[in-house]
């Protein structure tokens, strides 16, 4: 896999200049902002594609802070039921459970959120996409197994399946970058994102996990950027450079096209 000391040395190649030369210059330090607008450039036409998977119920079931094991997790019925007041101090191993602050923060974490409440999408957002959206849902029995079931007992096997949601039913979008949910279920929205998100904090050794043929035309774009400041010529070969590589990349989804409700 690539890493940002690769980015680095590759757009210093395309500059010509050495480490030295581009400190002096202070090219460095501004590396992963152009970075960043390399990303939105690419990801213009060449984003990467994914499903937001969001898990909705009516309410969160209680958690609690296990102490031993050091992590949070659901409540025990004991522990739902016990009252201080009532039944007296807790016994080794019964938590008290969370306030609903904490609370909503776990399973907000885990992608899962109550009806009515507002999904905001994280950093690399960039928009929704216009594929099918859907929902799991058990599929409604045959006639044949109905029949089946009725004249030979035969047991009907529930089949879960993903089904195209209802927009205004199931879920609406309230904003460029939120979601809400009316009914409980499991869900799959496709948005489009950056491939990745560069800071200042990076270092060398950083790991990109992005696709190799986009990776690669990140350098051509820094140093289209790089070279505005005193060779703008030189800029424009580069910029150009940059979209020949772009238009070369190969940037494939397998998401489902919208389904298109009949009206009769």
């Amino acid at each position: 896999m690539f890493t940002y000391g690769y980015i680095r040395e590759a757009t210093m190649a395309h500059l010509d200049l050495d480490e030295e030369e581009a400190q002096a210059m202070h090219l460095l330090e501004r590396f992963h902002i152009y970075a960043n607008e390399a990303m939105q450039a690419i990801c213009a036409s060449k984003p990467m594609y994914k499903y937001i998977e969001v898990t909705v119920v009516k309410e969160f079931a209680p958690v609690v802070y296990d102490e031993e094991k050091e992590v949070i997790r659901p409540a025990t019925e004991q522990e739902i039921a016990w009252d201080v007041e009532t039944d007296g101090e807790r016994p080794d191993g019964v938590y008290p459970l969370l306030n609903e602050e904490m609370t909503t923060d776990y399973y907000h974490d885990k992608m899962i959120y109550k009806t009515g409440e507002k999904v905001q999408m994280p950093d690399n957002f960039l928009t929704f996409a216009d594929k099918q959206a859907t929902k799991k849902q058990i599929e409604k029995p045959t006639e044949l197994e109905l029949y089946n079931a009725l004249y030979y007992d035969t047991p009907i096997i529930p089949k879960v399946i993903e089904a195209p949601i209802e927009l205004d039913n199931d879920l609406s979008f309230v904003s460029r970058n939120a979601i809400k949910f009316y009914k409980p279920g499991e869900y799959k929205i496709p948005a489009r994102f950056l491939w990745y998100r560069f800071d200042s904090a990076i270092s060398d050794e950083t790991e990109i996990d992005i696709p190799s043929d986009i990776l690669l035309t990140i350098p051509l774009y820094i140093a289209s950027i790089c070279l505005q400041i005193d060779n703008p010529q030189r800029a424009q070969l580069k910029r150009q450079e940059f979209e020949m590589a772009l238009a070369r990349c190969v940037s494939m989804d397998f998401m489902s096209l919208n389904k298109i409700k009949g009206s009769w």
